[in-house]
């Protein structure tokens, strides 16, 4: 062989190694990753019982279809009304619909809630009833 193809072989093989050496070490280092959350513990995950969910949700569904009826005959009650109680009484009502909706939307939630997050749409879903009914009781008063 050759003095210059000799050192054209060992030039080949030298950047063959380096680039080798280099892909074996890039393998090594890896991006810091995101720290991930243990999963629940199985004795410490919520269990509903069957049932328990839907049973939930039919009684809040019966609950918000009274309430619609209710405000829909308040809503005739104040447009029957003198102007300044109509005026004060339809600000009350409009509030009270839009919270009406609101719970509604809670209720399609925790309707397709999943067993981990059961929990806590029940317990939004059950304020949300809760604030509805004061405003309820609140207007039925002041309509009174």
């Amino acid at each position: 062989m050759k003095k210059g193809s000799v050192m054209r072989f060992l030039l080949s093989t030298g950047v063959i190694l380096v680039f080798a050496l280099a892909n074996v070490g890039c393998d090594k280092i890896k991006p810091p990753q995101p720290g991930l959350q243990a999963p629940p513990a199985a004795s410490g995950s919520p269990v509903i019982k069957p049932g328990d969910q839907e049973t939930f949700a039919q009684n809040a569904q019966k609950e918000l279809d009274q309430m619609a009826v209710a405000i829909a005959e308040l809503r005739t009650k104040v447009d029957a009304a003198n102007a300044t109680t109509k005026a004060k009484l339809s600000e009350e009502l409009d509030r009270l619909e839009v919270d009406f909706k609101e719970t509604q939307a809670r209720l399609i939630e925790a309707k397709s809630a999943t067993a981990s997050s059961w929990e806590q749409l029940k317990e939004a879903l059950a304020k949300s009833l809760d604030k509805l009914r004061s405003g309820m009781a609140s207007l039925r008063k002041s309509s009174s």
